[in-house]
């Protein structure tokens, strides 16, 4: 989405590399940040950690022209993608739709964004730990109102708290420990994580729908995701009800379960890394959570020890996909999951409200995913 309009109280001119980098390792791999970095003339060391600690007195004219404003714009861009937990939910049904449309269109105009610490942050992110602490566990806040295209988008922010599994470096532990790790390829550790969290209302104006993208790396419990799917659609239904006449909340999620099937059988869309599913026969019923090792680059729909079993069954009822695009120009390689569990399959009405987009790095490639989602949803006119 092209941002044509935004209305915060942040000012990025005050903002240094430093704060722009620091703000860039909550949301991106090292891997992918280094090489940013490196373009930019700034220099990196092993890991965020040490990079950011080398950058505190850097002097910023060793940059190349405008590094900072382009780390900024990255970050920003970034906060409306990454890895989030999506809903569709749609307003056909609203009363007087025209003037909730209108009103929706001209609120950059007419609603002020409260100031608070997240403003003063804006467009980048708080990364004073005593901060984060402090707000950890209270309600997210307005941020910024931007229209992009046909939408509206309300920014909404919070701290979140998760554990994330991180590759460790075995050169970086004691010599007297190389003897005991020698025998091991990769190490992994757990590591808490506290950041800001950014999730939008979008508010399609072309479309009768408005999208819910919520913040959601990898490693958040499924209850967490889920509180923030509560506090945030509270805090705009407030606000769209004050402001719009209608709080479009109160309806139901777009069910998204059977994108799950119709993925699975279309054998040529990406390739399926996750699979969970129950296969059925006259003699025998079991469910399996699958997930293929993703160096060996392989399609579950296609691995020769699925292929057997579901050849000796009835039916298979998948419950959990998770595809991936290897697109050439883009950066990343995206990732759609729906997932669910066994329980929900038997559950009367079968409801799958959320999926989930991971390792996009640019708007392009998230929005490649929502159009395999609405081409396997039918949601678009």
């Amino acid at each position: 989405m092209k941002v044509n309009m935004s209305k915060s109280k942040g000012d990025s001119e005050e903002k240094s590399v430093f704060d722009a980098v620091s703000s860039i390792s909550t949301r991106f791999p090292f891997a992918h940040g280094k090489r940013l970095l490196s373009s930019l003339k700034i220099p990196t060391n092993l890991g965020w950690d040490r990079t950011i600690n080398g950058l505190r007195n850097f002097n910023e004219s060793q940059a190349r022209d405008g590094a900072k404003d382009e780390l900024v714009e990255t970050f920003s861009k970034h906060t409306f993608v990454g890895d989030k937990l999506v809903r569709f939910y749609g307003y056909e049904n609203i009363p007087e739709i025209e003037n909730f449309r209108l009103h929706v269109s001209d609120a950059k105009n007419n609603i002020e964004i409260p100031s608070s610490e997240y403003t003063e942050a804006f467009p980048l992110s708080i990364n004073d730990k005593d901060l984060l602490r402090a707000l950890d566990d209270a309600p997210p806040k307005l941020t910024s109102i931007s229209e992009q295209d046909n939408s509206i988008v309300f920014q909404y922010s919070s701290v979140r708290s998760y554990s994330k599994k991180v590759e460790l470096d075995k050169n970086s532990f004691e010599e007297v420990d190389q003897g005991f790790l020698e025998d091991y390829s990769e190490i992994y550790g757990m590591k808490p994580m506290r950041n800001q969290a950014f999730d939008s209302v979008i508010v399609h104006l072309d479309q009768d729908v408005i999208e819910l993208r919520i913040d959601a790396p990898d490693g958040i419990p499924t209850i967490r995701r889920h509180r923030a799917v509560v506090d945030v659609t509270r805090a705009f239904d407030e606000l769209a009800l004050a402001n719009f006449g209608y709080a479009p909340f109160g309806t139901a999620a777009k069910n998204f379960y059977n994108i799950i099937s119709r993925l699975y059988n279309a054998s040529s869309e990406g390739s399926v890394f996750m699979l969970g599913f129950t296969a059925n026969s006259t003699k025998t019923s079991s469910n399996n959570d699958a997930k293929l090792i993703r160096k060996k680059g392989r399609d579950l729909r296609h691995d020769d020890f699925h292929k057997g079993g579901k050849n000796a069954v009835q039916s298979i009822d998948p419950y959990t996909i998770g595809v991936e695009w290897k697109v050439d120009k883009f950066e990343g390689t995206p990732k759609l999951i729906v997932p669910g569990s066994v329980r929900m399959l038997y559950h009367s009405p079968i409801i799958f409200p959320d999926v989930l987009i991971r390792d996009c790095f640019s708007e392009e490639e998230f929005g490649f995913v929502i159009k395999k989602i609405e081409k396997y949803l039918k949601i678009t006119k």
